[in-house]
């Protein structure tokens, strides 16, 4: 899997992870959250949902799992689960925030993206995932979003994918248009 984050006036990096698609749990040593400054709004770090389709709901919170240990290197974020065991997601670059997609392959369970931040700039990274079997997997490839350094609200994440007439959509910014017109484009599944 490769993961980009593009930055305004920076060059954008690469993180490989070996795991190909999927997303496994870390170990148990994992850290616990921590306030900052810079957080952002509290529901967009923990939702509710019912991940496994058991149909119980779940809470998933995004939480610190490594501190950055260099200058130019980002803290990474796992997801932690309440309810059955549910596995944590595979650390990733950046603070994560949530958004529950529904049931968007039909499994009985509801999906989740992860919007992370990036390093520098203002493009940063969307991906779907899913649990299957004891492990989590990437429903979509990441894609980058630029955001021109503003805000992004969790209506506007809530509405970047969709399920219509059995095809799963995202929208994706016209990179030609100065104003990044939203593009509707089919998103495979992986």
């Amino acid at each position: 899997m490769l993961l980009m984050a593009a930055a305004c006036g920076q060059p954008a990096t690469e993180k490989k992870n070996n795991a190909q698609d999927t997303l496994s749990p870390p170990p148990a040593t994992a850290a616990a959250p921590t306030p900052s400054s810079s957080a952002p709004p509290a529901d967009t770090v923990r939702i509710t949902g019912d991940f496994n389709g058991d149909g119980v709901r779940d809470t998933a919170v995004s939480v610190l799992y490594e501190k950055a240990v260099e200058e130019n290197t980002q803290d990474y974020y796992i997801v932690r689960f309440t309810g059955n065991g549910l596995p944590a997601t595979t650390p990733l670059p950046g603070r994560q925030r949530l958004v529950n997609e529904g049931d968007l392959n039909g499994d009985g369970a509801d999906e989740l993206t992860l919007f992370g931040e990036p390093l520098h700039g203002c493009t940063y990274t969307m991906q779907t995932v899913f649990l299957q079997g004891a492990g989590w997997r990437q429903l979509t490839a990441p894609w980058l979003i630029p955001t021109a350094c503003e805000f992004f609200g969790d209506e506007q994440l809530q509405q970047r994918i969709f399920l219509e007439n059995g095809v799963l959509y995202h929208l994706l910014e016209d990179v030609n248009d100065e104003n990044f017109k939203l593009i509707k484009q089919p998103l495979p599944l992986r």
